[in-house]
Parts: C-alpha cells; structure tokens; sequence
C-alpha cells in the first residue's frame, strides 16, 4: 500500500509540474511574438507571468496543489480578460475560458462547489468579454495577419487544455482516492484501537478470531479483571484509574508474545488471546504477567498504590468458539475473585 500511495503522490506531482510547465512555455511564446508588436508593457507583463509559473513550479514541489490551483485560475482569467480588451475577440484568447469550465470535475478540494465557482465565473466572463467587444473595439491595433497567428495558436492551445482534461480527471480520481483510503484508515484505526489504552478493541478481536481459528493451531484465551478497581477510583479518583488502566495495558502487552491479541474488553476487563500456545504455555506466562502486575510500585500524585489482577483461562482444547471461550474464562475469572483474587485459574480448578 506504501507503494501505492508513493506512485500516486509521484503521478500527481508529475502531472501538476507537466501543467505548470505548459503555461510557462506558453507565455515564453507569447513574450516572444509580443516583442514584434512592440508593446513594451505587454511584454514585461509576459515576462512578470513566466516568473509566476516558476513560483507555482516551486509550489508543486511543495505539494501546494489546492493553492496552485486557485492562482493558476486567477492568473488565466486575468490574462484572458488583459488580452480580449487589448487585442480583440478574433485573436481567440476567449476560447481559454471554455476549456477551463470544461476542467469542473478536477478537484483537488475538499468541498466540490470550489470548482464549479470558478467554472462559472468562466462562463459569465466568456459572455460579458463578448458583450464589451461588441461595443468596444481593440486598445491595440494588429494586422490581419497577426490576428490569425493569434487565433490558430491560441485554438491549438484550447485543444491542448481539453485533452489535458483525461489526465486531470484521473489525477483528481487518484487525489479523491488518496483522501479515502486516508479517512478509511483513520475511522478503522479508531475502532479498531482503545483510545485510552491503545489496545485492540472488542471488536476487532472478533474480526480476527475466525482467523486464528482457521490456522488449526492450540490458542488460550485469558480474561483479567483489575482487583478492586472501583475502590481505586472511588478513592483517588476517575483519573487515577486511567492512570491504572494505562499502565496495566503497558504491562499486558510488554510481557505477552508477539502474534497475541491483547484487548481492553470493557472497563477493567481484558482479554489476551494466546495464538501456538495451550494450557502448559499459558499458565506459566499469565503466572508471569500476575506477577508482574503485583510487584509494580503504581505511583499517583506521590501515593504508592499496590494493584493487583486476577486472571481466568480457557482453552481451544475446551472449545472453538469465541462467546464458550469468554464465558469459561469469564467463570474461572469469577472463581479467582471468590477465593481471593491475584491468581490465576485454569481447567484444574473445581467448583
């Protein structure tokens, strides 16, 4: 998926940068045929443009594309309006503003109206240049000739535009997706995660059970229970016994394997699954981890608090569905609690 993501962010940057360079190399052109018009204002105003895309070049760089965007529209609409009222409707720089209303569905914006604000700004200002060329006729004079030039290039660079626009619509289709696929992550992280513990959720251990399952290999379930935790918080308070809550997913998860799932079921309940591991495996390790719970020096607000955690076990050997496995565990749990909590109990243990 990282390699997804990095030759999509690469197409984007290639075809932002191809974009930028386009326009820059069109009003060197311009620049170019302005110097046989004499029109020494004219081209200094061309020259000041090429030193925009340059800017925009650097802001493509910068993965700036929302930015871009909006100052590349303003600067064509500008130059459009500039050259229609300097040179006349028959040179074709008009056409430019068709071209870009049709380039509505490249949006690299959140909200999808920004697009379409500025393809009819386009669209009025097409017809308001037409309705004042009707009126008024050209600042500047130009021949016959030069008005051809004009409008056979700036035609070929309509065509241009519009092509472009299959290129566009599939780098707004990868940028729609790459924001997807981002809230998709962000939404799945946060129900998959605990958001005070940052362990597994109920939730996606259920995802993942059927999984374990199918591989065929021996697994545990232990559920643990906090000792007294509502005293902890009824004493030192809510905050305290997030506090505990924290520090013992710390601990759950430092000492238990890698490939396990350790999840906070529910308020100061957890449940570790212990994948390739059966009764003889567990034991010792859930003994390790009580262990490590009752000698931890808990400190809050400079009181010593001594936690400790009592810890039920069942086994795939026992049964292979998930609600059996917790309402063993959740007995032997309960029978820890009722013979004086900070233990562990197993399948030896007889009511």
């Amino acid at each position: 998926m990282a390699n997804a993501t990095y030759t999509n962010n690469r197409y984007i940057k290639t075809a932002y940068k191809g974009i930028v360079s386009l326009c820059l190399l069109y009003h060197i052109l311009f620049a170019c045929m302005i110097v046989v018009l004499h029109v020494p204002a004219l081209f200094i105003y061309h020259l000041c443009v090429c030193a925009f895309y340059v800017l925009m070049l650097r802001l493509v760089t910068m993965d700036i594309y929302r930015v871009t965007t909006v100052l590349v529209h303003i600067e064509i609409i500008s130059f459009i309006l500039a050259n229609t009222v300097l040179l006349g409707w028959n040179t074709g720089f008009h056409a430019y503003l068709l071209a870009l209303a049709s380039l509505v569905y490249f949006n690299p914006f959140e909200n999808k109206k920004v697009m379409y604000i500025f393809s009819g700004a386009e669209a009025i200002l097409f017809f308001c240049l037409k309705i004042y060329t009707i009126y008024y006729p050209p600042i500047l004079d130009m021949d016959f000739q030069m008005q051809e030039i004009f409008y056979l290039i700036n035609y070929i660079g309509c065509f241009i535009v519009v092509v472009s626009g299959a290129a566009l619509s599939k780098v707004s289709a990868e940028t729609t997706e790459k924001r997807l696929v981002r809230k998709t992550r962000s939404l799945q992280n946060q129900a998959d995660h605990d958001t005070l513990t940052h362990l597994w959720t109920r939730s996606y251990l259920m995802k993942q059970f059927p999984h374990i399952k199918e591989k065929g290999i021996p697994f545990s379930l232990v559920m643990c229970d906090i000792d007294d935790f509502k005293r902890i918080n009824d004493t030192y308070g809510h905050n305290c016994g997030d506090y505990i809550l924290e520090s013992i997913a710390g601990i759950l998860k430092k000492n238990s394997p890698e490939n396990s799932i350790v999840t906070r079921w529910g308020g100061e309940e957890f449940i570790v699954l212990l994948e390739d591991c059966d009764i003889t495996k567990s034991k010792p390790l859930v003994e390790n981890i009580r262990e490590k719970v009752a000698e931890t020096k808990f400190v809050y607000k400079e009181q010593n608090l001594h936690v400790t955690m009592t810890f039920g076990i069942s086994t795939s050997m026992e049964h292979t569905e998930l609600t059996n496995l917790i309402e063993l565990a959740d007995d032997r749990l309960y029978a820890g609690k009722q013979t004086g909590k900070n233990r562990v109990v197993d399948d030896s243990y007889v009511a």
